[in-house]
């Protein structure tokens, strides 16, 4: 059986910057928003908190501190607030969010946001329970034309959006209420298939341009392009090139994929494909893969282990919940054989 170790790490960016961000495990203290009067408006609280810097910086360049500011006519708001540590693993700096074009990072910091109702823990427990319960962020947003999607589950570990876990929850404002998170949400811009093909961020040894090869190789027979570039959601565990560059393969080129066998390789990538959307918070249980008959697992004895029938090897999962529009990714270091 194969078994894959679940290191937490953290996603961001532009499309080829989503796969190159490891999950970051904060302390609580860097995690931590300093409570304040209930007085004061959800800027203020990020204004005065002195983990939430880099944060501060891309709602005031957006315009959109002003609008935390006061009750206006789509308060009250809940923010979703990840600190300076969750903005600093994903190498976003200050000078980065200067150079970044308003409209980018508008919409990247309402994804925060949702409009008009304020979500306590509770609420969110109470309305939103379970695994991928989606409900419509960014209902403000004037760039994107309609409301980006974010993913609640619920379960005995916490509540998560996105895979990224409230860590202090139901710190009040007089206009809504923030909560602080792991990670920060980085909205889909493309298909798993597309966003793929753009990761071109950690070097030869950790980018997918060995996975691209073979899912255009399998598709010469089974069109697993099109299936992953189309409107069904799927979460692909998706092998690094150095996950390639291993035995049994030994690929020491993305042109050396092309002598496989088309049906060989499908086989094998349909075993890295499970149907629907699974974040790392809902890694539990057993996961029927699109190869009849096989399944990933993920096992309590090992803690969050992902576990395959093949072989024993070990595969660590080195960047988690890389939002997709018809799913999700997860970057791991070993080829899961079926």
């Amino acid at each position: 059986m194969r078994m894959t170790s679940l290191h937490k790490t953290n996603t961001l960016r532009h499309i080829g910057l989503l796969l190159a961000l490891l999950w970051t495990s904060c302390t609580k203290t860097t995690n931590t928003i300093p409570v304040v009067t209930t007085a004061s408006s959800i800027a203020a609280i990020v204004k005065n908190a002195t983990n939430l810097t880099l944060f501060d910086s891309a709602l005031s360049k957006t315009g959109l501190i002003k609008t935390l500011d006061s009750a206006g006519p789509t308060s009250p708001y809940t923010l979703f607030a990840p600190p300076d540590a969750a903005f600093a693993a994903s190498g976003i700096t200050g000078f980065t969010i200067y150079g970044d074009s308003v409209p980018y990072l508008t919409r990247l910091v309402r994804y925060h946001l949702i409009a008009g109702e304020t979500y306590t823990a509770a609420k969110i427990a109470s309305l939103l329970a379970g695994p991928n319960a989606p409900y419509a962020a960014a209902s403000i947003n004037p760039y994107t034309g309609s409301s980006d999607t974010l993913y609640f589950t619920v379960n005995a570990s916490g509540i998560f959006i996105n895979g990224s876990l409230i860590t202090q929850a139901d710190v009040t404002g007089n206009n809504g209420v923030i909560h602080a998170i792991s990670n920060v949400l980085v909205p889909p811009s493309a298909s798993i298939y597309q966003t793929l093909a753009t990761d071109s961020t950690l070097g030869a040894d950790s980018t997918l341009t060995y996975l691209v090869a073979a899912i255009r190789q399998a598709s010469k027979s089974t069109r697993l392009d099109s299936l992953l570039s189309g409107t069904s959601v799927f979460t692909l565990f998706a092998p690094t090139n150095s996950a390639f560059r291993l035995p049994p393969f030994n690929f020491t080129s993305a042109d050396t994929i092309a002598t496989i066998a088309p049906d060989q390789l499908a086989m094998l990538l349909q075993a890295h494909i499970v149907a629907g959307r699974k974040f790392s918070s809902d890694f539990y249980g057993q996961l029927p893969t699109l190869l009849a008959g096989d399944s990933i697992r993920f096992s309590p004895t090992y803690g969050n282990v992902l576990v395959q029938k093949g072989d024993t090897t070990f595969s660590t999962v080195t960047g988690f919940n890389v939002m997709a529009t018809n799913g999700v990714i997860h970057k791991i270091s070993q080829v899961l054989l079926p």
